[in-house]
């Protein structure tokens, strides 16, 4: 996945780079341990926005790539603004997830 294409409100990157945390994100970030490669460029404020503990997250779904364009054209006409193409799936990679920036 790549950090740059994740929608995040300007907000949570304030709370973030001042060090305001909840302490579940802590644990998140905790539990990734040896399921997420972080880019050694990825900083901690971002990783804890990546691992927020009070969001529901959105909605992440794996879409061929053939029709994804068509999918994410659709989502802006119902009015979903930030819908975005985040990453894609690797086959035969090391890791599970790996974040880029």
């Amino acid at each position: 996945m790549f950090l740059s294409r994740v929608p995040v409100l300007k907000e949570a990157w304030e709370f973030a780079r001042m060090g305001l945390v909840p302490g579940g994100t802590c644990r998140n970030l905790s539990s990734l341990e040896g399921v997420v490669a972080w880019d050694g460029s990825i900083p901690d404020e971002a990783k804890s926005v990546l691992a927020d503990a009070q969001t529901s997250g959105g909605l992440l779904m794996a879409v061929p790539r053939g029709k994804s364009q068509r999918l994410l054209a659709a989502l802006h006409a119902a009015g979903v603004a930030d819908a975005a193409i985040i990453g894609e799936v690797l086959v035969g990679a090391e890791v599970r997830i790996q974040v880029a920036p």
